[in-house]
């Protein structure tokens, strides 16, 4: 007779549960609080760009358009290159793929110093938030196989010093 109990006690509350959730649901309301969601969509948004330019740094049509070898603000030019078109070197061009990356800049306040100083800074501001995502690519000096290396972080555009902190650490 206890597990009759138990099981439709169980039950119960698993039918509450669901009820609760699907009310939710259909009002398009979530138990997180709306910065845990900002913070999710951002972290994904972030992650999205971080892939478009690994795609740029890894797919061969992209690497032999932007050139390898290059560093600093020859490189970035090559990178901004292929996402606006802009101060294209023969044989590169715009490409559609990256027209998500408009919007970052290779003009940046904090330039990198010490063992990143060769490396192609670019930051965007992320929407709707005062946070900024820092991009750094630099030549890979150990590997034959990659040309390129990407690093990046997410910084608030309040701080002072604005380089990501394994660039500080350097």
């Amino acid at each position: 007779m206890i597990y009759l109990y138990a099981g439709l006690g169980t039950a119960m509350l698993t039918a509450i549960m669901l009820i609760f959730e699907i009310g939710l649901g259909l009002t398009d309301q979530s138990l997180l609080f709306s910065d845990q969601i900002k913070n999710m969509r951002q972290k994904h948004t972030v992650q999205a760009y971080d892939r478009l330019f690994l795609q740029m740094l890894s797919r061969s049509d992209d690497l032999s358009a932007i050139g390898t070898g290059l560093f600093g603000r020859s490189l970035c030019s090559q990178i901004m290159c292929r996402i606006n078109g802009i101060g294209c070197r023969i044989g590169n061009s715009k490409s559609s793929n990256y027209q998500s990356l408009q919007n970052y800049d290779s003009k940046v306040f904090s330039p990198s110093l010490g063992l990143w100083s060769s490396a192609c800074v670019l930051e965007r501001p992320l929407a709707s938030s005062n946070s900024v995502h820092r991009v750094l690519i630099r030549t890979d000096q150990n590997s034959t196989r990659t040309s390129y290396q990407l690093f990046s972080c997410v910084l608030k555009s309040t701080e002072v010093d604005r380089r990501c902190l394994f660039e500080r650490s350097s």
